[in-house]
């Protein structure tokens, strides 16, 4: 089937992934207990159709994951391993300048849209495209490693609240506009940086700001692009 192969839905999964521990067998142990408690997947059909059914999607998808695996693919060029520092800053300088929080302004005295078309704050940024927002939570100075468990992500129609436990939450409070709840998704990266993504409720409108308490970006300077925010790892 085609959701194989294209992962709509990978950020669902990942997302209830991280909120476990014990991993793949737990994870199939959890979408089982779904399976029982909200579908007729252990009682509709004739003895045995589940297994039947359950083997030949295993099989389906062990022979697209083949047919990927064998597919040639451009060997990767060496990674340099003896870099200096000074080859090093630069990179990490544009990273930080690009973290800076939004200051300039348009003639509107709206503040200009980042390059992800969203505003950039001191503990994290946001961007957008039409049908959904993306932020991103950098980790603090000296911050530990975290888990899933050690982050609270609450997401509301109209509300988000975003919290490591024990500390200040990072975001709380009114969201711009109403989101799809059942859509939104957020995951931990590298043990420290927090990604939200939040699905719009409408899919047509440019968010001027991620909560009503921020000051306003001026939309009329926003560049349409099907940008995410993975390119504040990349050089503008």
């Amino acid at each position: 089937m085609a959701y194989v192969k294209n992962g709509t839905l990978d950020n669902l999964f990942l997302g209830v992934a991280q909120q476990i521990e014990g991993g793949v067998p737990e994870l199939l142990h959890h979408m089982f207990g779904f399976l029982g408690r909200k579908t007729d997947f252990f009682v509709g059909g004739q003895e045995g159709s589940a297994e039947k059914l359950l083997l030949s999607k295993f099989k389906e998808a062990q022979e697209i994951y083949k047919q990927k695996s064998s597919e040639k693919v451009p060997m990767p060029k060496p990674k340099k391993h003896d870099q200096t520092i000074e080859e090093i800053l630069p990179k990490e300088k544009k990273l930080e300048e690009k973290l800076k929080p939004s200051i300039e302004k348009s003639d509107k005295g709206k503040l200009l849209p980042n390059h992800l078309n969203g505003s950039t704050l001191e503990d994290y940024s946001w961007g957008q495209i039409l049908n959904e927002v993306e932020i991103i939570i950098p980790p603090k100075n000296n911050q530990k490693t975290m888990r899933s468990k050690d982050v609270i992500v609450n997401f509301e129609k109209k509300k988000l609240l975003v919290q490591i436990k024990g500390e200040t939450p990072l975001i709380d409070g009114n969201l711009q506009d109403e989101i799809k709840i059942e859509d939104c998704c957020w995951t931990l990266e590298d043990g420290n940086m927090i990604r939200i993504t939040l699905e719009k409720e409408n899919k047509m409108s440019w968010w001027s700001r991620l909560l009503t308490s921020h000051e306003e970006i001026d939309t009329q300077k926003i560049v349409p692009a099907d940008s995410k925010m993975d390119d504040l790892d990349d050089e503008t």
